[in-house]
């Protein structure tokens, strides 16, 4: 899988992860301390 570097000021910004287990869940944790405002949606 390519990957690419994103360097950029989330503070306060509305983020969401698509997927779920671990990996979503250490993505969220990183978005968090980078200041992001995570909400998580309901599940249908």
């Amino acid at each position: 899988m390519q990957t690419f570097p994103l360097f950029a000021n989330l503070t306060g910004r509305p983020v969401l992860v698509i997927g779920g287990g671990t990996v979503a869940e250490r993505k969220a944790h990183a978005l968090l301390d980078a200041g992001a405002r995570y909400t998580w949606p309901p599940r249908s």
